[in-house]
């Protein structure tokens, strides 16, 4: 019968036989003592400890219930003990052991298999995070071969305009960053390396840090340099763990939009989600967006758990997850995520193409219901165009060939009133059979009507109509420069210059309009206008043949300032 006792290890509680213990101590004992004459020789023989530690979980969780003297013996054998290590420095420096030397040589081979390494994030050669030269450092790879495939790929993404590739670059190094465990220990970084962890190799690790620590302090320009660089790396963590947060809750958004969406449709008042349209589409989205639900949800899940654990284990609130958890963590939500982008490009793509169709034939019927409800007389007018016609009295009689369009401005005679808006038509094909009339009642009298007017062809009019007899007066094609408007203007202007006199505002503004070029403007007037008894005037701008009895030859015209006032 043997006794067995309880012992604390790293933290760690073991059951181990009395004769197990007094070798392990034998054996932590002399590493310590073997270690103790080097620089940094206590953390190097805690972190063997450790691995000691972490060997025995093993045992522990394979059902053993408590150590014996053989498994301390197997692990010794694993870890390696002091008298091993001194003969392979000697055998390493010439010795005559040539099968030892021969597996001092072997060993770097063998670290070159992905299989014996261990996917960590390298900050002994970090610009950002460390995960490329991590990934690196995994592959065998120089980690600038990394950062420039990477940049690269950025770059042509960009330049191709294809912007998701880029986005979803910088998804996936959010993700490793924060999955990706870091090698913080010798022991990590040995097995980032893929090299055995034991006793030499633990110190050949941690005097190189220590080395390496030595020379950033006596650096001087470069420590200081590292310090900024270090501060920049922590803000730029943080702001990363910021990105992670908010896309996350993105995400989180939009996949309770997609849920609430599909399970309680009657709480969207959209036309498309309630039409039959989409309702012969659902049998077909079904099963892929229950999987996208299910997937996004589990992916979304565990991106919120890691950001969360990574945050309390920067307050040191929680200790960072195991290597091994991580990695596990790390696949599932690669596989999870593959599958809901695959299920939900499917019911997007379904349900784009559905509602682009729907929305082409709603359109229509938009188009249909718009155009009704802005009839007049027979004829669609704009609202914005309806305005104005019906606030200065205006009727459009005739509308054929106009494109739905009947008023224009930009181009007005005095410059400095670009936003007055008047009559006008356009069509390059010379269809228009346009007519607008306004009707005013005069008393007794003699009249004239003045119109500023203009065109680029033949055939346009300006007319009155008084108990059936009309009077026409044709607009000039003078086109869009020009015209007798901005000509008298310049004229009086010109010689009230040569005078030594200046013209009043007005007439200047008329005679700088377009760059001193005009706009084609012409005044018109149709006078005597003789009323015998108060009558109903008509009066307006036509291009109808039928109408005027000539045929309209040009592509636009435009009319405005239509003015009735008693002669003298």
């Amino acid at each position: 019968m043997k006794k067995n006792i309880t012992i604390n290890l790293c933290g760690r509680l073991f059951n181990i036989d009395e004769d197990a213990y007094q070798l392990l101590r034998t054996y932590t004992d002399s590493l310590r003592n073997y270690f103790k004459k080097q620089e940094g020789g206590d953390e190097i023989a805690d972190d063997i400890e450790a691995r000691i530690a972490e060997l025995l979980d093993e045992l522990k969780a394979n059902g053993t219930e408590a150590i014996t003297i053989e498994h301390i013996q197997t692990i010794i054998r694993r870890v390696g003990s002091p008298d091993e290590m001194d003969a392979t420095d000697t055998n390493a420096a010439g010795d005559t052991d040539n099968g030892t030397a021969e597996n001092a040589k072997e060993e770097p081979k063998k670290n070159q298999s992905l299989f014996t390494k261990r996917l960590y994030r390298n900050q002994e050669d970090m610009k950002l995070m460390g995960v490329l030269s991590g990934i690196a450092t995994w592959l065998g790879v120089d980690a600038f071969v990394c950062r420039l495939a990477v940049v690269c790929f950025v770059l042509f993404s960009w330049m191709l305009s294809y912007g998701r590739a880029v986005w979803m670059a910088v998804l996936a190094y959010i993700v490793l960053a924060i999955l990706m465990p870091a090698a913080e220990t010798p022991e990590e970084r040995l097995r980032m390396k893929g090299r055995q962890v034991n006793p030499k190799n633990l110190g050949e690790e941690m005097k190189t840090t220590m080395e390496r620590a030595s020379s950033v302090r006596k650096g001087g320009a470069g420590s200081l340099f590292t310090i900024l660089f270090k501060v920049f790396g922590t803000l730029l963590r943080w702001f990363i763990y910021f990105v992670a947060v908010m896309i996350a809750l993105s995400c989180l958004a939009a996949l309770v939009f997609v849920v609430v969406f599909y399970f309680c449709p009657t709480l969207w008042n959209t036309s498309f989600f309630s039409s039959a349209d989409f309702q012969s589409i659902v049998p077909d989205i079904q099963v892929p967006l229950i999987i996208f639900t299910i997937a996004g949800g589990i992916t979304l899940l565990l991106t919120i758990y890691s950001i969360i654990h990574s945050l309390l284990n920067e307050f040191g609130l929680l200790e960072k997850m195991g290597y091994g958890q991580r990695i596990a963590i790390l696949v599932v939500w690669c596989i999870l995520f593959i599958i809901s982008l695959i299920t939900g490009t499917m019911c997007f793509a379904n349900i784009a193409k559905n509602h682009d169709e729907w929305y082409q034939k709603m359109k229509i019927e938009w188009e249909e219901e718009r155009r009704a409800e802005n009839m007049h007389n027979g004829i669609y007018i704009q609202e914005h165009e309806w305005e104005f016609l019906s606030a200065n009295g205006w009727e459009i009689l005739n509308a054929e060939g106009c494109n739905d369009r009947f008023t224009a401005y930009g181009q007005y005679y005095v410059d400095g009133q670009e936003n007055n808006r008047y009559l006008d038509c356009y069509d390059h094909r010379h269809r228009q059979r346009y007519r607008a009339e306004r009707t005013d009642t005069l008393m007794p009298g003699r009249y004239k009507l003045t119109v500023a007017a203009r065109a680029n062809g033949n055939g346009a009019f300006i007319y009155t109509l008084i108990d059936g007899k009309k009077e026409l007066l044709e607009i000039p094609a003078t086109g869009n420069t020009g015209g007798s408007i901005w000509a008298e203007a310049k004229a009086k202007r010109d010689s009230l210059m040569n005078l030594g006199r200046s013209a009043d505002g007005y007439t200047t503004s008329l005679a700088i309009v377009n760059d001193e070029k005009g706009f084609g403007w012409n005044r018109l007037v149709i006078a005597p206008i003789v009323i015998k008894e108060t009558t109903a005037v008509k009066y307006g701008v036509t291009t109808d043949p039928k109408f005027t009895g000539k045929s309209w030859f040009g592509e636009w015209f435009s009319a405005c300032d239509f003015v009735i006032e008693p002669v003298l």
